[in-house]
């Protein structure tokens, strides 16, 4: 036989054998390692893109947490606004309770007082009709053991009202 462009037979038999092993060789190995392979790297891709959307979804939950965090704050930050003005409307109440009361235990000590000033005078005007009823039982035995004329009752009772002014009559 003729050469091809120089090659001989041979060649190109070993050639076409040599290509056939190789392409038998590559379908064999793509069974058995690119298949295995690709399946692995299928696996790998569906895990990651599982991660993924794992990860948008953790970070759509926490978005909603945070703004729920933020609704809780203000909710408090509402909540303590509002037990503060209860508490000072409380204290408010309580301070005008104690005034109030204070009030009353002054008005109920003035009446007391008042009560005591008014049972004392009761008392020293008690004294001195007891005093003026002595100084009167006095002239009257003073103007019984003298015989008494206007003069000497005159005098008696000048006596009278000096002592009475000039405090001796009081105990």
């Amino acid at each position: 036989m003729t050469r091809l462009f120089d090659l001989d037979i041979q060649l190109l038999h070993d050639t076409l054998l040599m290509a056939l092993a190789v392409g038998t060789l590559f379908f064999a190995l793509s069974y058995l390692l690119f298949d295995p392979i690709r399946a692995l790297l299928a696996d790998r891709h569906k895990r990651i893109e599982g991660e993924l959307s794992a990860a948008k979804e953790q970070r759509a939950e926490a978005q909603k947490q945070r703004e729920k965090y933020r609704r809780r704050l203000r909710e408090a930050a509402v909540e303590a606004e509002t037990i503060l003005r209860e508490a000072e409307i409380e204290a408010e109440c309580r301070r005008e309770e104690v005034l109030r009361q204070a009030e009353e235990q002054a008005a109920e000590k003035i009446a007391q007082a008042r009560e005591s000033i008014r049972l004392e005078r009761e008392q020293a005007a008690e004294q001195m009709r007891r005093e003026m009823i002595s100084i009167a039982a006095a002239m009257a035995a003073k103007a019984v053991t003298v015989r008494m004329d206007e003069a000497i009752e005159e005098k008696l009772l000048d006596e009278t009202l000096r002592e009475m002014e000039a405090g001796r009559w009081r105990r």
